[in-house]
């Protein structure tokens, strides 16, 4: 699977539900880190949501194939992202 679509399919299921308020928040925070920041700074922001071992080691997994993309399509996910975070 490609990865803007993990990170739209995560951005939805944590927009459509009831408390979407402070999931957008964490999503935009994780989805930032996910497209700039380094790895270990992914897995330090998922531990402090106490993620368990499998979550970090997906993360991880994804986070490999993100940092393959140019910056140009990091900016291109960044920017469909927080479009559709607007909507939370």
């Amino acid at each position: 699977m490609k990865p803007v679509l993990v990170l739209l399919l995560i951005t939805l299921a944590c927009c459509c539900s009831s408390a979407s308020f402070y999931q957008c928040a964490v999503v935009q925070d994780i989805m930032s880190l996910m497209l700039h920041g380094s790895e270990s700074d992914v897995k330090s922001a998922l531990e402090k949501y106490s993620a368990s071992k499998l979550a970090i080691t997906a993360v991880t997994t994804l986070k490999q194939s993100v940092d393959k993309l140019s910056q140009e399509e990091k900016n291109g996910y960044k920017t469909l992202v927080e479009k559709v975070l607007e909507k939370c």
